[in-house]
């Protein structure tokens, strides 16, 4: 069956006009002046998970079955690709090998539990003793839990491709979720971390500790493997500023100063070695935790989901003396559109062909 749509999407792929979005986007996350911002479009919001119904033929599967079978999973990720190309868009044309928060939560030995139609989910440990344990046991192999599943996709991405041209010129194979350090702490021990960072600090920072390096462990070891640079990352339709990109959420729902003490040290180590993180935050954050986040030594972008454009104006205004490019999911109105020239790749859902064309005007 995939075949079909294979040599479907290669044969619309028009390889000098990715190469230029590519560009686009690039240019735009260093602040150089661009003729207009970069622009994503297609029926999936990778943030909430929510999908319009595609205006295309592709095929669509449910969640469950796309953990369960290579071949509907990567049909799943190429088809924002397929809108995208249809559309116009601006995107990097991003794959990856989708099984969740629980990648590496699982080489820790951690449950993972996918049912119905649902996203993965991660039983988290039932007490501080088991987190103690855990850091004794020190960085894991990245070889256990979903990792066999997670290479066998990648591998099977790369050789489907590989028999398209175009496809094989133009289409990244990016990070499996890699969550981010707090994030993984969090997803490990659930809601009791926001008690434990008071109740046993120095733990939690052994753990922080290990995550880090389990997180630049596994970063190296799958960009090895798909063939991403180490100082690039591909990721939700972006080329990235940086390496790596962090998700937040974790973070988000403590106070700004215990953020500055449990998440910026470790970010920034993470920072250094892949040449900059690109940060993933989903809320309405206050200004004073945004100040915070934008003081992370070797931020380079910003990947913020939120419905309210006043939070791209304050993020924009504090971010652009820095240059670190914002990710925003929506469009600007367009009558603001010269006050935010560079810096920054808009996402945005669309319905069909007609939303596209009004979007780009």
């Amino acid at each position: 069956m995939i075949e079909r749509y294979l040599e479907e999407l290669d044969s619309f792929i028009d390889v000098s006009k990715v190469r230029e979005a590519e560009n686009l986007q690039i240019r735009s996350c260093r602040y150089e002046d661009v003729e207009r911002l970069p622009i994503a479009l297609c029926t999936f919001d990778d943030m909430s998970k929510e999908r319009y119904p595609t205006f295309t033929k592709w095929p669509v599967f449910s969640y469950g079955e796309i953990f369960r079978d290579k071949e509907k999973m990567l049909l799943d990720e190429l088809l924002p690709i397929y809108e995208g190309v249809l559309a116009g868009d601006d995107r990097t044309k991003v794959i990856r090998a989708n099984y969740g928060v629980g990648i590496l939560p699982s080489v820790f030995g951690l449950e993972i539990i996918q049912k119905d139609d649902e996203m993965p989910w991660v039983k988290p440990v039932s007490s501080i003793e088991e987190v103690k344990k855990i850091v004794k046991r020190g960085v894991p192999e990245i070889k256990s839990g979903l990792i066999e599943k997670v290479n066998e996709t990648n591998e099977y991405y790369k050789e489907k491709i590989s028999h398209y041209p175009n496809l094989k010129d133009t289409i990244h194979i990016g990070l499996p979720d890699p969550l981010g350090i707090f994030n993984l702490a969090g997803v490990i021990m659930g809601e009791e971390l926001y008690i434990s960072i008071y109740e046993h600090r120095d733990v939690i920072k052994d753990l922080l500790e290990l995550c880090t390096q389990t997180y630049i462990k596994y970063a190296e070891v799958q960009k090895k493997l798909v063939g991403e640079p180490m100082e690039t990352g591909y990721y939700f339709a972006c080329t990235l500023p940086s390496g790596v990109k962090i998700s937040e959420d974790y973070g988000l729902a403590i106070s700004p100063d215990k953020y500055e003490e449990f998440c910026i040290p470790y970010n920034e180590i993470v920072a250094k070695r892949f040449n900059g993180i690109t940060l993933v935050i989903c809320e309405d954050i206050e200004s004073k935790m945004l100040k915070k986040i934008l003081d992370t030594k070797g931020l380079k972008g910003l990947i913020y989901w939120s419905k309210d454009f006043k939070k791209l104006e304050e993020a924009y205004e504090l971010a652009k003396e820095s240059k670190i490019c914002i990710i925003w999911y929506g469009n600007i109105p367009a009558n603001r559109k010269s006050d935010f020239p560079t810096g920054i790749i808009l996402k945005q859902r669309i319905r069909s062909l007609r939303d596209a064309e009004i979007i780009k005007q």
